[in-house]
This record gives structure tokens, sequence and C-alpha cells, in this order.
């Protein structure tokens, strides 16, 4: 008999999150569903992120707190949390994001109702935290087409520019523990970790099905302390793509073109929006030899469209004319 109200494991990465910690840990105490254990996994934070985990340990036994006395990094500290976990479900969280009351709930009803589901994921406010303005609404369903192919949600392309947001927020996602916990992360990478650990439940399960539950459960709150705001991690994650691309062509031969294909679509976006790339003849000569002539001279022609603010209007046109 299938267990109605199975435990699920929150998952919650901290580092130097003081300000925000106490009301991420709140809103998870206050789910309407009750059978959790948050797994608090801090990566050895310099300031009162520690002591305000503790604080909330001592009013809800289900916060299991893991410490570090010194920074290891990202990977190290979501493995640790994963290895920790003895729930039938994972559900990932931000420590400084907000979950709604009925989040988990909503979730363990949608997977329980369709049983072939294994990762599941939902919309999110993203929010300015200096106004509490909202910003936009992560993965509106209007918007966009949900891929058929789990590894479309990982490495995603759109070279004829449609408007889809198919990129994963962790913030979002349910998974059950046979498909999420059957990899880890790769501690070789600091940046696109996340990248190679999909591609590997990809190619373990790839028949596994991903859904997303069309409402917002959860609001992702931006700061100028965000990671994905650091330089170094906008710069440092473009070539990680390069590294997982060779690990994949050595581990994984079976999805050779689609991660190829995806860092064909990497570089031309880069050289297509990115100034700094555009002025690199290496790197645009690089794209040439890796990508082929064909793509090449599809670049050259976006490049003039772009230039004459013709792009975007272009390929609306084309994708109406040809129903894409």
């Amino acid at each position: 008999m299938q267990n109605l109200t199975p435990l699920v494991s929150v998952v919650v990465p901290t580092y130097n999150q003081e300000a925000y910690i106490a009301e991420t840990l709140q809103s998870i105490l206050n789910q309407t569903y009750t059978n959790l254990e948050i797994i608090v996994s801090d990566d050895g934070s310099t300031d009162r992120t520690q002591e305000i985990i503790l604080w909330f340990t001592e009013i809800d036994s289900r916060i299991k707190p893991f410490f570090s006395s010194q920074n290891k990094g990202i990977p190290y500290n979501f493995n640790r949390a994963f290895d920790a976990c003895t729930g039938e479900w994972i559900a990932f969280f931000s420590g400084d994001d907000i979950m709604l009351p009925e989040k988990i709930a909503k979730q363990i009803d949608f997977v329980l109702k369709n049983p072939t589901v294994s990762f599941l994921m939902h919309e999110v406010e993203l929010f300015d935290q200096a106004t509490e303005r909202t910003l936009y609404i992560h993965r509106d369903q209007k918007k966009l087409k949900i891929p058929r192919n789990t590894l479309d949600w990982a490495l995603p392309t759109k070279w004829l520019f449609e408007k889809r947001h198919l990129s994963v927020l962790p913030t979002s996602t349910l998974a059950h523990r046979s498909y999420y916990l059957q990899s880890r992360y790769n501690e070789r990478f600091r940046f696109k970790h996340e990248l190679l650990f999909h591609i590997e439940n990809h190619a373990k399960q790839p028949n596994a099905v991903w859904a997303v539950l069309p409402e917002v459960l959860s609001r992702y709150r931006v700061h100028s302390e965000n990671f994905t705001n650091n330089k170094e991690y906008n710069s440092a994650r473009e070539e990680e793509k390069f590294l997982i691309h060779a690990v994949v062509m050595e581990k994984y031969p079976q999805i050779f073109k689609k991660s190829q294909n995806f860092i064909h679509f990497t570089m031309f976006e880069n050289l297509l929006f990115y100034e700094i790339a555009k002025k690199d003849k290496k790197y645009f000569f690089q794209f040439y030899r890796e990508a082929g002539f064909i793509k090449f001279v599809y670049l050259i022609f976006c490049m003039f469209l772009k230039k004459y603010n013709l792009l975007f209007p272009f390929f609306k046109i084309f994708r109406k004319v040809f129903g894409i």
C-alpha cells in the first residue's frame, strides 16, 4: 500500500546567510505538510548563521544541522546533506528563499496522483530583496513549452530564440530519492556541478519523467549577495561547461551529440550577446572550428540582424510563419 504521508527530506545548504536563514527556516516549519526532516548543511559560515540554526533546532526537532568548521565548497556541502537524507522524497531549498505554506503538501499530492513522475518543479516568484517588488514568475506556463526529454532541461538550446526558460530552478524541486540520490555532485567543479549531476541522473534513468506544477509555491530572493551575481561565477561557469562536456564525451557517449550541441549554442550565445566574447578572436575562430561552417554562417547572419535591431522581430515572424 502506498504511503499517503511519505517522509520528505528538505535539504537546505547555507553559507553566511544570517540575514535570511531565520525567515527561510520558519517558512519550512510553517508548511501544512508536517512529515518532514530538515537537513540544514552549513559550509563554515563566519557570521551568525550557525547560531541561528542552532536556535531553531531547540524549537523543532525536525531540524537536523550539519556544520563545517571551514568552508569546503558547494559540492561537498550538498553531498553531505544528500547523504543525511532518509526521506522517500527530497526537496531542495536555498537558505535565503521562502516557501509558501502549501508548497510541500501540493507537490506531494501531485506526485502521489501521478506516480510516474520522479522529478517535480513548480513556478517561482522572483522578488527584489530591497523593494519586495516581484521581478517575474519563473516558468510561467503560458510562455513556454514543456520539453519531452529530461535532458532538454539540463542542456537547453534556443537556436531560433524561442521564448522559453528551460533552466532548472533548484528551489522549486521535489524528487524521489531513487532518482535524485543516485548521483552526487562532482567536487571537481565549483560552479556547474548541478549540470553534471542532472546529466548523470538522466544517463542512469533516461526514461524518468519530469513535470511542472503550474502554481507559484515559493519566493526566490534576488539580492546583491546571490551567488549568481558573482562575476567570478559568471565567468568560471562557462569554462566548466566545456570541462563537463569532456566528461560526458568519455563517460556517456550516448548523449555526446546533445552535449556538443549545447556547447556550440553556449559559444554562439556568448559571441552574439557578450562584447567580451566578440572581442576575443581566438574564441571566435574556436567556434568556427568546433561548430562548423553552417553554424558559423548562421552566427554572422544573426549578428547582422542584431546590429540593425532586427534579430528578435525576424525570428518572431519566422516562428509564427512556420508554427514553431
